[in-house]
């Protein structure tokens, strides 16, 4: 419950400007893509699990029949709802709730999206699970989150980013999440790492990150620059500022 809270609190803050920090071109490019690597069908029911402002849900939902965004942050769903509405989007509906207690019932949709929340969940099999009972056969289970550095460095970057969002915990590795897919029987037919380039201005402004601790981030991430300790994040100079590379996992899994 404590965790959650502090889920609460954190998208709570973030809401009103989730979308335009999302909408960066880069991640423009990367939700364009994949949404048009996926096999979709007119009669679709999609489901997006802690969906936030339904950034995926939107951009499937013209596709398809509908789409239905889950979260536990009521701002979060009031912003999906509000940018649905201004864009003319009709067939998508917002449900509170949790993603470890899905209020659906089983075989319900045609396919389930996470995208960037799994690093929230102090432990993810629940979640997991409860996308797969809603998931109908032949259906396809799509997870997108960021990829935890190597073992020696995930530590460090872990830090970095609860210090920067208290709701993260961790990120998960390739063969973690891939190891969930088999566990529950889901065929991958797809997988692949995107790099994702960061400004850290504007990650540090997102959850309104203190000066001192954004400015402990960013020495940080100057000291690697300058042959310094390694922080997992990869960060880089671009037009003066300081940039980093967050690199995005993406799965495409069916239920057979």
């Amino acid at each position: 419950m404590e965790h959650l809270d502090a889920i609460r609190s954190s998208f709570s803050h973030q809401a009103g400007g989730y979308d335009a920090f999302s909408a960066a071109v880069d991640k423009e490019r990367h939700l364009r893509q994949t949404v048009e690597a996926l096999p979709l069908s007119p009669d679709d029911r999609a489901l997006e699990v802690a969906s936030g402002t339904g950034i995926f849900a939107r951009s499937l939902a013209p596709r398809i029949r509908e789409a239905v965004c889950l979260d536990a942050t009521p701002a979060m769903l009031e912003r999906a709802r509000g940018e649905a509405a201004r864009r003319g989007i009709a067939n998508l509906r917002t449900v509170e709730g949790l993603a470890e207690a899905l209020p659906f019932e089983d075989e319900s949709f045609d396919i389930v999206i996470s995208r960037l929340a799994l690093h929230h969940f102090p432990e993810i099999s629940r979640p997991f699970a409860e996308m797969v009972r809603v998931l109908r056969p032949g259906g396809r289970l799509v997870v997108i989150d960021m990829e935890a550095a190597e073992p020696a460095l995930r530590q460090t970057q872990d830090g970095i980013e609860r210090r920067r969002d208290p709701s993260h915990v961790q990120n998960r590795s390739r063969r973690e999440i891939l190891a969930l897919y088999r566990q529950h029987g889901l065929e991958v037919v797809r997988m692949e790492t995107t790099g994702i380039p960061v400004p850290l201005h504007d990650w540090l402004r997102l959850t309104d990150t203190d000066a001192a601790t954004g400015g402990t981030i960013a020495a940080q991430m100057e000291a690697e620059l300058s042959g310094g300790e390694p922080t997992g994040f990869d960060p880089f100079r671009r037009d003066g500022a300081l940039w980093f590379w967050q690199r995005w996992m993406f799965f495409l899994g069916l239920r057979r």
